[in-house]
């Protein structure tokens, strides 16, 4: 806490998507054990996967960017609405939802980079995500 910002780079990562990242796994595993998905309808999250990582990562390196820096997608989506396009691209047509409402009120879980400026070939969209697990 104590040093100066450009000593340091803390890189934020929202909800990682990929096909062996571990929510695939876990998704993938209760569709086949037939265990309800738990979902949760008023989350409102952003999402990037590790090729985007190493990307952002590399960008990093080669600009010597510093501080807290946020990755993830420019748009937002529903956490049931982001389960149910992940299990629609792994072409699950059976499924239990076990819908969990810890809120009344819409969450959000989403970064946003607002201080540091990063190009526009790193801009990415969630469906760009989800057609990567097809």
């Amino acid at each position: 806490m104590k040093l100066d910002e450009n000593k340091f780079t803390i890189i934020r990562v929202p909800f990682l998507v990929g096909m062996n990242s571990p929510h695939i796994k876990k998704i993938k595993n209760e569709v086949k054990l037939n265990i309800p998905i738990e979902v949760f309808p008023n989350l409102i999250i952003n999402i990037i996967n590790i090729k985007k990582i190493t990307l952002f990562i590399h960008h990093i390196i080669n600009k010597k960017l510093s501080g807290i820096i946020h990755l993830g997608s420019k748009d937002l989506i529903h956490h049931v609405d982001l389960i149910k396009e992940i299990l629609n691209a792994l072409k699950v047509n059976t499924y239990r939802l076990k819908y969990v409402y810890t809120t009344n009120e819409n969450r959000y879980i989403a970064l946003f980079n607002k201080n540091k400026k990063l190009p526009k070939y790193l801009d990415f969209k969630t469906d760009s995500i989800i057609n990567r697990i097809k």
